[in-house]
């Protein structure tokens, strides 16, 4: 192949290198912009990382010439590049991978999509990332600005130049909407994971040599691994800015699983009560208080309830026996006057919201040993993945796997103990759609190990079982910061984070109609 391989419409002219087929090029047509820097050497398309246990190694398209390549129209107009890499030798094995990449143009838009399988036929590595589509001398630094789904609205990034990437992995509080738009004058580029399977993923991007989403595959790291590529990237040109991405997203989320009840107005397993809250306060009971008498205790809230004349919703902190983060999960016996207090406040109309924490366990209680011990995260040595979180006097906490029954029956019993015997009418999850999915590594769990969807799949199970009670009881759901697929188990997300000055209501535009803020 001596000539590039090209497809192209109206609006953008995308082109493969020669040989290798990387991408050269990418023309928005109607501005004339040049998003790929023409001219440079080592384009690439996929970055595929392997790893045999610690030992890490890569192979991109450069390591050799493309073993077809073409283009053909579809019905309709599509204009489709497919290129593959036959029986690629690396490290000592003939035949160890084959890669084949299809890209899909439709011909009234500029965003195309792009898809890619690996076969992995090692006897010795395991498959552990693919880094797809991979742009390599894309934009100009300084030049663009850049939008990603974080810090519970979204962050534009105004002329930036330094490499940026998510803290978190998708999905989680740090990336929680799996596209990022980058924009240069009117002239923008998308590029985003419209995965409905909600695989663990991550982007990296740095002006004029980087652009690309990682996606973290199953079984990553066991001999012979691969990935079959169930979902599109789309990737392309587009005229707008943010909101213009926002809305495109939007219209392919709209069709999810988790969206699949409707809007909140819709939705009849949403109770009335969440929907009419009109303001929120914080209720911490504070351990040196030593007003006993829970009528007194509450009269502050009662008194806020009848001065602003609006129905009112309270996150109830510390109505357990035990210090905030110690000795989870294993919050009750509730506090003396804790029940009493529910009773009062529900009766007048409050909505009475607990905390409870969905995603870690205190190693040091005495009965983290056995069931709860063996449902914990590991990593590839085996050891529990640690979350270091607040102070010395609190406790050494580890992840959770949400695939187990044993942690899933242990949150659905704290949401049934809480809306049973102590009557509360809503239930807030700490962390479940904050934080970010583990790399799990124990095969007990019997999910796949390491990457995939496996995380949310579990946590789905998970919040089927709490929906279920909460259902039954009229009780409302929420959790910490708002993130892409957990809208259909939880109806409401805390917002707490600080402004930093860059913020964009990127998760409105999306999700607005099917979730609500609360703080």
């Amino acid at each position: 192949m001596t000539k590039p391989i090209v497809l192209e419409n109206k609006l953008t002219r995308i082109e493969f290198a020669p040989e290798h087929c990387g991408v050269a090029r990418m023309l928005d047509k109607t501005s004339g912009v040049e998003h790929i820097q023409t001219g440079k050497q080592g384009y690439l398309l996929w970055e595929l990382v392997f790893k045999h246990g610690l030992f890490e190694q890569t192979l991109t398209n450069l390591g050799k010439p493309a073993t077809r390549a073409k283009v053909t129209r579809l019905r309709g107009g599509t204009r489709r590049a497919v290129i593959t890499w036959d029986k690629l030798r690396h490290w000592h094995e003939d035949n160890m991978v084959s890669v084949r990449v299809t890209v899909d143009l439709p011909p009234y838009d500029g965003v195309a999509e792009w898809r890619i399988s690996v076969k992995n036929n090692s006897n010795l590595w395991g498959l552990w990332e693919v880094r797809f589509p991979y742009f390599k001398h894309i934009l100009v630094p300084g030049k663009y600005d850049l939008s990603f789904a974080a810090n519970n609205w979204g962050n534009l990034l105004r002329g930036f130049s330094e490499e940026r990437s998510t803290a978190f992995a998708y999905p989680s509080c740090e990336w929680a909407l799996p596209f990022i738009s980058l924009t240069r004058g009117d002239s923008s580029i998308y590029v985003g994971a419209h995965d409905p399977k909600v695989w663990t993923k991550t982007y990296k991007v740095k002006p004029g040599e980087r652009c690309y989403i990682g996606t973290f595959v199953e079984n990553m790291a066991e001999k012979g691994s691969d990935y079959q590529g169930h979902y599109p990237v789309l990737a392309g040109v587009y005229h707008g800015d943010w909101l213009d991405a926002c809305k495109r997203y939007r219209a392919w989320v709209k069709k999810q699983e988790w969206l699949g009840k409707g809007t909140l107005s819709q939705r009849k397993d949403v109770p009335a009560s969440i929907k009419d809250a009109a303001l929120w306060l914080r209720e911490v009971w504070a351990w040196d208080n030593h007003e006993t008498d829970p009528h007194k205790l509450n009269a502050d809230i009662l008194d806020a309830q009848r001065f602003y004349g609006a129905p009112i919703g309270v996150h109830f902190y510390l109505w357990h026996h035990n210090i905030f983060d110690k000795d989870y999960p294993f919050f009750f016996p509730a506090r003396p006057g804790f029940v009493e207090r529910v009773k009062e406040l529900v009766r007048n109309g409050v909505l009475v919201m607990p905390y409870i924490n969905t995603v870690i366990a205190d190693i040091d209680h005495p009965k983290y040993r056995g069931k709860l011990q063996a449902a914990s995260t590991k990593d590839q040595t085996g050891s529990p993945y640690f979350l270091p979180i607040g102070t010395d006097d609190a406790g050494r906490m580890t992840n959770m796997c949400p695939y187990t029954k044993t942690w899933q029956d242990t949150i659905a019993g704290l949401v049934d103990r809480l809306t049973g015997e102590c009557g509360v009418n809503a239930v807030y999850l700490d962390l479940l759609s904050a934080s970010p999915p583990d790399l799990c590594f124990d095969s007990s769990h019997g999910h796949p190990l390491g990457g995939g969807g496996w995380w949310w799949r579990g946590t789905q199970a998970m919040l089927k079982k709490v929906k279920k009670i909460a259902v039954s009881r009229g009780v409302a759901l929420t959790s910490e910061s708002i993130a892409d697929p957990y809208t259909n188990g939880s109806e409401g997300f805390l917002t707490w984070a600080p402004p930093i000055g860059m913020e964009i209501p990127m998760m409105p535009a999306v999700y607005s109609g099917y979730a609500l803020y609360i703080g």
